[in-house]
């Protein structure tokens, strides 16, 4: 029997400090506004990105895109407007800058990038491609996970 999805849903987070498993990798990020967190749940790997910039942050938002396979953050500064992906392109992933109306904001990975719109940087993080994955129901959400990493507790972190 195959059930068709007539609504797509996302994940939506207004609080700093949320992990989101990265689609078809080992790869969790954990999301602040100014530093993403990147560990590798199979061997403990892990880098960071940090994002400068000055003033309150408000209004921050996470929304995760199953779907699409994509992770969006989103948050003013003052006057200012900040807008970034984590996504899958081409069997690799990527840190898209999408809108930055902000002049002096730079994102800080192994060297300092001026965030401008369309933006992209690499990520040094393996994806999956065509592997057996488990579909698991859980909390009315559709995830998907291969399965040596559904045997590991990331729910803790």
């Amino acid at each position: 029997m195959q059930i068709k999805v007539t609504e797509n849903f996302k994940i939506l987070s207004h609080s700093n400090d949320k992990s989101f498993l990265l689609f078809n990798s080992n790869w969790i990020v954990k999301i602040h506004p100014g530093l993403l967190k990147f560990s590798n749940i199979k061997n403990n790997e892990t880098f960071e990105i940090s994002i400068n910039f000055e003033g309150p942050c408000q209004n921050f938002t996470i929304e995760n895109d199953i779907k699409n396979e994509k992770i969006k953050v989103f948050f003013n500064l003052e006057k200012f407007y900040f807008s970034y992906f984590i996504k899958k392109i081409e069997g690799k992933i990527y840190l898209l800058v999408e809108r930055s109306t902000v002049n002096n904001l730079e994102i800080d990975f192994q060297k300092k990038y001026k965030a401008e719109k369309n933006l992209q940087i690499l990520l040094p993080i393996d994806v999956f491609e065509n592997q057996n994955f488990k579909e698991i129901l859980a909390w009315k959400i559709h995830l998907y996970f291969k399965e040596e990493i559904r045997k590991k507790n990331i729910w803790s972190r």
